[in-house]
């Protein structure tokens, strides 16, 4: 499903009512009915229906509030509506339509300016909070009374339900700005692109997407190149391997990881790849922790890296993961060895953790240099902080918006970038972004990481493209990481990982051909 900003969605909008009449009346009292009819099924019955408070705004978001308080006071609830404007809506608007109705149903209507006292009390009292203030197109941040209103409203105790976006949180939204947190917030038309912003992404609650009479036709034209992952994508990209198959059909990953007092990272890596589908993984460790890894990993072959030894076995193996508490023991060796695979093979890799650090060296190297790397089939797997720092930007900006950055990023150097966060965000060499609204507490633990490069080694080890094996990945390692949560509560990584192949077992079609 496509992701839009606001641009991008008022388009549909107008090209909806130009192209087949649509009126705007219309599709906004769809889009209030919708959403609160999902309210009536889902959320009233949790709690008291008379203590439900509107606060709208002055713009098409207010409107979608407006017919949604029309239709609760209709219903025969008692109904308020809190304006944050001294001006009404725009005379003609369907918003000011909706408005006037309101007005003349008798609804109970208090403007925050003037009546501050008795608003800020029907707030505070209130049991749900219906937030209709502002949509994806604010620019910039709230000033004064509705940056106070976001303020009382978040320090109530009341269940929030923002419309369409969580006020405050436009296209251009910073951490810094301030913002309604949401509970539940029900998005129109198509879901929005600052929604999945990681610092807007925890104001949000729960994401529903509703319609508001867009046809499926109108909602498939914008052109945008970033997509919402689903989550049964996975039966799309994997085919669970034939009956007949043997290790080496399944493909061989080869994983050079570990190092003193990080030895575990490598585990975590290595068998997260065999349960990714691969059929032989071989660890390549340093020397100091060799004995203890060879003898204790009975499914993973494990030998010493050096760099004449890992050029030799190239041709052997499917895929490379390259990282996972590598440390910078022979960090020449290493670095050179990264470079290879860049440049002198067409192998998938997977650069994770201490690998990242390599790989900064050696673009900084190459920095007067056209900074498109041969090897097109590598993935690098960084948190915010490592990207940011790849790349010489505050974390911050990270955070506020990843598309620009992990887009540049992908085009100039050739590299798909998987940005992990509650909210990874994927980006192929070509531009296109990919996001995941993965959401969980599980993954919040040391090691889930290094299973993640060892799902995509493994992944691309069985055959699977390295667009579609780092968006596989992603989901397989949240779905894991629900899983183990629901069934354990908070779990060590160790635990994460006997939910991996349960999980492309019972997602992934069946196959019949081999790789």
């Amino acid at each position: 499903m496509k992701i839009v900003n606001s641009e991008k969605m008022q388009f549909i909008d107008n090209k909806t009512q130009k192209e087949l009449e649509y009126p705007a009346l219309l599709l906004m009292e769809n889009a209030g009915i919708n959403c609160y009819n999902y309210l009536v099924k889902n959320i009233f019955p949790l709690y008291s229906f008379d203590k439900t408070v509107f606060i709208c705004g002055k713009g098409n978001n207010a409107g979608d509030g407006f017919v949604m308080a029309r239709h609760h006071f209709i219903e025969g609830h008692n109904t308020t509506i809190i304006l944050t404007s001294m001006d009404l809506p725009l005379d003609g608007s369907s918003a000011e339509i909706n408005f006037k109705l309101c007005k003349n149903l008798g609804i109970k209507i208090l403007n925050f300016n003037s009546e501050k006292e008795e608003a800020v009390s029907q707030i505070k009292n209130s049991s749900i909070i219906i937030d209709a203030i502002s949509g994806t197109g604010l620019k910039g941040s709230f000033k004064d009374i509705e940056a106070e209103i976001c303020t009382i409203i978040n320090e109530s105790s009341s269940f929030v339900c923002s419309i369409d976006v969580p006020s405050g949180i436009g296209d251009d939204y910073k951490s810094s700005y301030p913002s309604v947190n949401a509970n539940l917030t029900i998005t129109i038309g198509l879901p929005k692109i600052s929604l999945y912003y990681p610092s807007a992404r925890k104001h949000c609650g729960n994401i529903v997407l509703v319609n508001a009479g867009f046809p499926s036709s109108q909602l498939d034209s914008p052109d945008s190149n970033i997509t919402l992952i689903n989550k049964n994508i996975i039966n799309n990209y994997i085919k669970l391997p034939p009956a007949w198959c043997y290790k080496n059909s399944r493909g061989q990953v080869s994983v050079f990881a570990g190092s003193k007092g990080k030895s575990g990272a490598a585990v975590l890596c290595s068998k997260a790849a065999l349960k990714s589908l691969a059929g032989i993984v071989t660890l390549f460790t340093d020397e100091d922790i060799y004995p203890s890894l060879a003898s204790s990993l009975t499914s993973v072959m494990v030998d010493t890296f050096s760099l004449s030894s890992a050029k030799y076995i190239i041709d052997n193996s499917d895929s490379f993961i390259l990282g996972p508490g590598w440390g910078f023991e022979k960090e020449n060796e290493k670095e050179n060895f990264l470079e290879y695979l860049l440049e002198s093979t067409d192998k998938p890799v997977v650069i994770d953790a201490d690998a990242i650090k390599m790989l900064s060296s050696i673009i900084k190297k190459r920095n007067d240099k056209n900074m498109l790397f041969n090897n097109r089939n590598c993935i690098i797997t960084p948190h915010p902080k490592e990207f940011a720092k790849l790349i010489n930007v505050n974390t911050k900006e990270i955070l506020d918006n990843p598309g620009p950055f992990i887009k540049q990023f992908s085009e100039k150097t050739g590299i798909i970038t998987v940005l992990k966060s509650h909210v990874p965000w994927i980006c192929n060499n070509k531009g296109n972004i990919a996001i995941y609204d993965s959401m969980t507490p599980g993954l919040a633990t040391a090691g889930s990481g290094d299973i993640l490069a060892g799902i995509i080694g493994g992944l691309l080890a069985n055959g699977v493209a390295p667009f579609e094996a780092a968006i596989s990945a992603v989901v397989i390692h949240s779905k894991a990481g629900k899983k183990c949560f629901k069934n354990k509560g908070f779990s060590t990584s160790e635990e994460i990982l006997d939910y991996i192949s349960l999980v492309i077992k019972n997602t992934a079609r069946d196959g019949s051909i081999s790789r």
